[in-house]
Formats: C-alpha cells, structure tokens, sequence
C-alpha cells in the first residue's frame, strides 16, 4: 500500500521568507493608514479645550527630559524588534503599525478640532515623525520580513533568501533617534522661547 506524502499548507507571498519585502512594507503602510484615519474620526469628536493640554504636556513639548523623549521616540521601534523575534510578528506587527498610526491621526485631530491649529501639532508630531517615523517602517519592514523567515521555517518552508539586515539597520536607525530627539529638544526649546515672547 502507497503512502502519498502529506501537503504542506501553502504560505501567502506576503508571510513567505522568500516573498517580496516591497510587499511587507506596503502591507504595514495600509494598517498605518487605516489606523490614523481611524485616530482621525475619535480624536475629531474629543477636540474640546480640556483634552488638548492633556495631550501637550503628554507629547514632546511638555518635556525636555531627553531621556523621557528618546523612549517616546523609540518605544514602538523597539516593539517591532521584539515582534520579529517570533512568527506572532508577522500578526503583531500590522497591529502595532495600525496602532502607531492611530496615535498619530487621534492627537494631530485632536489639537487641531480643539482650537490648537496646524502649528502646535506640527511641533509635537510633526517634528518627531521626521526622522521617527521613516526609521519606523524601515524597522518594521525589516521585522516583518524576519518574522516571516521565522513562520516559513518553523513550516518547513527554507527559502533562498536570507533574513533582512534588521540588526544593522536598528542601530542606524536608533543612532539617527538619538541624534533628532537632542536636536528637537533644541527646536522646541528654541519656539517655546519665541512664543513666550
């Protein structure tokens, strides 16, 4: 009696080690955006003058600790390397985008329906995001394609391409935080000046 082999379930391009990182990276941009229209519609209806002071001494102009700003900075990144650690990353990390996106679209709404204008949320988002947020996809995209290698071997999946070079480019990326975070504590030092006078 002739024993067929059994079939492996097929793996999505976009969760298969040798599939394309274009494809993670437009992935997590499509949960981004979806998360920050999302933050958008909630932060639109609590734009009210008690929640935007909330918000600011929340954000990086109520502080000028560097310590406190660099963690704010860098905590999702860090989130998207532990994500690429296990084949969850590959769930976890369009999360975690959807989720940075949200925080995004709910405060820029927020400051903006609360009276605050276009100014403050460029200062407390829009300098940030600068450096933070490229950094952030460049990581993501990295991790995602980890985690993917990770799920396609733990399937018995070896495809021919290597893992990305998640490690290098997170130093790089975590030096270039490091750098912004001290040159936007000298920006917003430097407009709070302008505006107190």
């Amino acid at each position: 009696m002739r024993i067929s082999p059994k079939k492996k379930t097929p793996i999505p391009l976009s969760l298969h080690a040798g599939g394309s990182t274009n494809s993670g990276f437009t992935f997590l941009i499509l949960f981004f955006l979806l998360g920050a229209a999302a933050g958008a519609f909630v932060g639109s209806f609590a734009g009210d003058t008690a929640f935007v002071p909330a918000v600011w001494t929340g954000g990086a102009f109520g502080t000028s600790d560097y310590i406190k700003l660099f963690w704010d900075n860098i905590r999702f990144h860090l989130a998207a390397v532990f994500f690429a650690t296990t084949f969850l990353g590959v769930f976890l990390l369009p999360a975690l985008s959807a989720l940075r996106g949200y925080f995004i679209g709910c405060t820029a709404s927020a400051l903006i329906c609360g009276g605050a204008g276009f100014f403050s949320p460029f200062l407390i988002l829009g300098l940030p995001l600068l450096v933070c947020l490229p950094c952030f996809f460049i990581m993501a995209t990295d991790a995602f394609h980890f985690s993917s290698c990770v799920l396609a071997s733990s399937r018995g999946n070896i495809a021919g391409s290597k893992p990305p070079r998640l490690a290098f480019h997170a130093v790089i990326c975590l030096a270039a935080i490091a750098l912004w975070t001290f040159t936007e504590l000298l920006l917003l030092s430097h407009f709070t000046t302008i505006s107190q006078i």
